[in-house]
């Protein structure tokens, strides 16, 4: 922008200059935001959804689907709150089980020395998991005053995860993870069920995200 002196001549130019670095750096980080928000969203709507269907399979009335689905909420309300503690980043697998599965005996909970990390998704999904086993282990799977014995461990970038019920049914354990296919699947695992002297166990490997 030129400007003048007292005789009206242009006296000289006023040149301003603006870094827009900063700004183009914030555009990408809310542009990252909301595509992670996003992608948040729609995994707590799909995972309500197949709650939903999950709780009306096998309801034997409208009370035990009413109850059924607020367990399964509660245990997605309890991994998101843990998620959100951690800022959304990583996820503690120990706090994941722990936060998830508070009725669990903590003394039947195997860990191993290495602590694994779990990325949000991983975290969310994992944790709907558990509590669907949990839910499934309340209503017969194992032995009355006996509690699922769960163990993982880190193997060369995979995740296995142990599920025992003691006293429990391979056939009736084979039902429930049948209905959890899906969400096996979305996290690129594997699962297997196989039968023990204590009672049938379910092994499920996973990749971890990084």
């Amino acid at each position: 922008m030129p400007y003048r002196d007292h005789g009206e001549g242009i006296g000289g130019v006023v040149v301003t200059i603006v870094d827009v670095s900063t700004l183009a750096m914030a555009e990408r980080l809310q542009r990252k935001l909301f595509t992670e928000l996003n992608d948040r969203v729609r995994d707590l709507l799909a995972a309500a959804i197949d709650m939903t269907g999950g709780a009306r399979h096998g309801a034997a009335s409208l009370d035990a689907f009413a109850d059924d689905l607020t367990k399964r909420l509660h245990g997605m309300a309890r991994t998101c709150e843990l998620l959100i503690e951690t800022g959304w980043t990583t996820v503690p697998i120990d706090a994941l089980v722990k936060t998830g599965l508070v009725e669990i005996d903590p003394a039947r909970i195997e860990r191993t020395s290495e602590e694994i990390q779990l990325r949000p998704r991983q975290a969310l999904q994992l944790g709907l998991i558990l509590n669907e086993l949990a839910l499934g282990a309340g209503r017969g799977g194992v032995r009355e005053g006996e509690a699922p014995v769960i163990a993982w461990r880190l193997e060369e970038g995979w995740m296995t995860l142990e599920w025992q019920e003691r006293g429990g049914s391979s056939t009736g354990m084979a039902r429930r993870i049948e209905a959890l296919a899906t969400r096996i699947t979305a996290l690129g695992g594997l699962g297997k069920i196989r039968d023990t002297a204590d009672g049938p166990l379910f092994a499920l490997r996973l990749p971890l995200e990084t």
